[in-house]
């Protein structure tokens, strides 16, 4: 539809674009949800062949391998605050992306935290607290540039537009750095308030960088933050409840 009159109760219907079939298509703009991105990504990684069954995708190239968990609105994201998981299986880590969308307000696309978002932070941030390691690494591939697999993906809600094999388009803000944003010394909208922008968060990770930290190690848990949660996982699949955490380190 166009031309919406809200006052009068009226609209146009548009014909819908060539290849497409379904009733929302026709929104105007093609508004994304979040959902939308989530799905989008559990389906897609950049150069590697999927296979996917219920709630998880398998990517597979050579060596490597990927495997990537939907966790929104189950108990692992009621317990970790995340709605995908990434695991490398040679490197033995996971990250783990929360979805929050952005919105268009005049020339800008910005999203504003609100409430929720702060409740998943707690949860990034008791289960980092609890299972990080101080322990050195044993191998070459425990090596982390940073061992906080916590990631929030912001996506502009500009509607989806696939690509095969492409992660949809947005920014991937590390929770640490998240903190940053969310505080005094963050940036600021006309109102004094929280707002995150592309240009007011510069030291986000693109898509590609994203994608090639993981792919390379660079950047998930390590240690007991992974056991912990391989256990969670494996827990949740047998069980449909995620393990809770409770972690004591010397």
């Amino acid at each position: 539809m166009e031309q919406i009159n809200e006052t009068e109760a009226t609209a146009t219907l548009t014909n819908l674009e060539s290849g497409q079939s379904a009733f929302l298509t026709g929104i105007p703009q093609r508004y994304l949800q979040e959902e939308s991105a989530i799905q989008h990504d559990l389906f897609n990684w950049p150069g590697m062949t999927p296979m996917h069954q219920a709630g998880v995708s398998i990517f597979e190239q050579g060596g490597r391998r990927l495997q990537v968990n939907y966790a929104n609105r189950n108990d692992l994201e009621h317990t970790l605050g995340v709605d995908l998981i990434y695991y490398n299986e040679p490197y033995e880590l996971f990250v783990l992306v929360q979805y929050k969308l952005m919105r268009e307000e005049g020339d800008r696309v910005l999203y504003r935290p609100d409430a929720q978002l702060a409740q998943e932070l707690v949860r990034m941030d008791d289960f980092y607290n609890l299972t990080q390691s101080a322990a050195a690494i044993r191998s070459h591939n425990e090596y982390r540039l940073s061992d906080d697999g916590f990631m929030v993906k912001l996506v502009p809600n500009k509607g989806l537009r696939p690509a095969s094999g492409e992660l949809i388009k947005g920014m991937y803000v590390p929770r640490e750095y998240m903190h940053f944003l969310l505080g005094p010394n963050g940036p600021k909208g006309p109102q004094g308030g929280s707002q995150i922008t592309f240009e007011g968060a510069p030291r986000y990770l693109t898509n590609s960088q994203f994608a090639a930290s993981v792919n390379a190690g660079w950047i998930g848990s390590r240690g007991v933050q992974s056991q912990t949660v391989r256990n969670m996982i494996q827990s949740f699949y047998e069980t449909g409840k995620a393990l809770v955490v409770a972690y004591e380190s010397e």
